[in-house]
């Protein structure tokens, strides 16, 4: 497991403390103090992903 440490601390959380849930899945937190544009450019981004032509509907 890699854990970077930015500016002041580094918030460690979940709603499901199992032995295997930090080496089986995986999931992203970020929180910004601030004027940041980050949200918007993140959003931006998967906007972008989630409705290109390489992104299909997955059959059921």
């Amino acid at each position: 497991m890699l854990i970077l440490y930015f500016v002041f601390f580094l918030p460690l959380g979940t709603s499901n403390w199992v032995g295997d849930y930090f080496t089986k899945t995986a999931g992203v937190g970020i929180i910004t103090y601030g004027n940041s544009t980050i949200r918007s450019d993140l959003e931006s981004i998967f906007q972008r992903d989630w409705n290109s032509e390489f992104s299909y509907p997955i059959q059921k």
